[in-house]
């Protein structure tokens, strides 16, 4: 889905999103969605999910990922120097 804008006939702007693959052919059988019902339900759901206990799952998640990639790319770099 793609986000999309319009202005109908009294001037209103409007944005919503909607499904534009093949739409004109009749491959996306979609409705438009108000933009900001999407965009309320992903900010309350992240809020549902990131919670204190998830941050810091996912923070120790991410160190350890670089200390891992760090420590490879410095092996890599110590291997090459010594020839």
């Amino acid at each position: 889905m793609v986000g999309v804008s319009g202005t109908s006939r009294n001037g209103s702007f409007h944005q919503y999103y909607q499904c534009v693959t093949n739409r004109r052919k009749g491959g996306c059988k979609k409705k438009t969605v108000k933009k900001m019902f999407i965009e309320d339900l992903v900010v309350n759901e992240t809020r549902r999910i990131l919670t204190p206990d998830n941050i810091d799952k996912i923070a120790r998640f991410v160190v350890d990922l670089y200390d891992s990639t760090k420590l490879k790319q410095y092996n890599k770099t110590a291997h090459s120097c010594k020839k």
